[in-house]
């Protein structure tokens, strides 16, 4: 047995007793389901993953990469999954980037020869595309809100000639209807990037360069407020706002220090919380947080020597934790046996009301030697407030809060 394995095997013990008795009772049932993948996807390719969950957790979509490019899919529990290609010559991959709360709208990319546009398919209807504004050379990326009626994106300008690459924001309010978010006024409005939405679409997160600390930080823009930057610690010398609430009131992201590893950041109104990553982590990626700012998911990128890139979960109680030992630790049945073994979990994604967690579950069979992977849903129906307090029992809490 590997030592890795020993080790995460103890940390999931750990969890595992502070979980018996009364407190495995009220956890209630927790279950592992298996979403199968397109056919020919290529395992650890970057554009294959979980980018969205619906409120309630029961609708998830992604992008695969297969051998004929990147497709899109939405999976539905007790329904199954829906694919889908491309629209119509030029277009030839497409990437989903968002899914709406209610779960019945996809939003993503559609890619062609010198033209990126967003697109929306509602309950796996046709392709609509969405308007690239006058001036502007692609759609970068797409989010969209609770019922999907509204899209919000950054668009693109090439570099040309002396006129350098712009990027703004912009919110759609129809497929062809637009209007610019700015940026805060010490910002270069030209350097402006769209990460999420509130369900109402009056609250937008990003980042943007800031003329006057020289560096890019976190931004949010609230319907009649207009933008404004988030808090940053003393030490930072660049944020940036990653995924946003339903309701809005919490904002998660990174906070990039001067030495030392990225911390991860939330954001509660002017209160900002910074933690640690893991010894040996320098950088995080944020993906997703429950709307009550308890449960956060990202990625621990690895250091390209010995440590991997691998999903975690973070709660107030147990800081960041590895997604696999938090989700083995609380009782998730991933189909782990005495050949089978649960290697990591990647890319998750947490639903609004923190009950479903969905991501990427690397198994390995030790007697075959083969990987047997596949996208997952795990419902956890439990407070989160019992979950972290077991795992907080093996797993100490590193944070630092700053008050602005």
């Amino acid at each position: 047995m590997r030592a890795a394995t020993l080790i995460g095997g103890m940390k999931a013990t750990l969890v595992a007793a502070a979980l018996g008795g009364a407190a495995a009772t009220a956890l209630g049932q927790l279950t592992y389901e298996p979403i199968p993948m397109p056919a020919g996807t290529f395992l650890g390719s970057f554009s294959t993953g979980i980018v969205g969950v619906s409120s309630d957790g029961r609708t998830v979509a992604g992008t695969a990469e297969v051998s004929a490019g990147r497709r899109g899919f939405r999976w539905r529990s007790g329904v199954g999954r829906t694919d889908y290609a491309p629209p119509a010559y030029p277009f030839f991959n497409i990437e989903v980037t968002g899914l709406s709360g209610d779960g019945s709208t996809v939003v993503g990319v559609a890619a062609a020869a010198g033209i990126d546009t967003a697109f929306r398919s509602l309950n796996d209807g046709a392709f609509e595309l969405y308007a690239v504004p006058a001036g502007d050379d692609r759609i970068l990326r797409a989010h969209t809100n609770g019922d999907g009626s509204i899209l919000v994106a950054t668009t693109v300008r090439r570099a040309s000639g002396p006129l350098p690459e712009s990027d703004r924001v912009v919110r759609y309010s129809s497929l062809t209807s637009f209007e610019v978010i700015p940026a805060p006024a010490s910002a270069n409005q030209t350097r402006h990037f769209a990460t999420g939405t509130s369900s109402d679409a009056q609250r937008i997160v990003g980042f943007a360069y800031d003329n006057a600390r020289l560096g890019r930080h976190a931004t949010i823009w609230r319907e009649g407020v207009g933008s404004s930057w988030l808090p940053v610690t003393s030490v930072a010398v660049e944020s940036f706002a990653l995924a946003t609430t339903r309701d809005g009131n919490f904002t998660a992201g990174i906070m990039v220090q001067a030495s030392g590893p990225n911390q991860l950041a939330r954001w509660e109104g002017s209160e900002l919380l910074t933690f640690s990553p893991p010894a040996g982590r320098q950088n995080i990626g944020v993906s997703s947080i429950s709307n009550d700012g308890s449960i956060i998911a990202g990625t621990l990128f690895g250091n390209g020597v010995n440590l991997g890139d691998v999903g975690f979960i973070w709660t107030p109680q147990t800081g960041i934790v590895e997604a696999k030992d938090y989700l083995m630790g609380i009782g998730v049945p991933f189909p782990v046996s005495s050949t089978i073994e649960l290697r990591s979990v990647t890319n998750p994604v947490v639903s609004a009301d923190g009950s479903t967690i969905a991501g990427f579950a690397s198994l390995f069979n030790t007697t075959t030697g083969q990987f047997n992977s596949s996208y997952f849903r795990a419902t956890i129906p439990a407070p989160t407030s019992l979950i972290a307090c077991a795992l907080g029992l093996s797993v100490s809490l590193r944070r630092r809060r700053h008050a602005v």
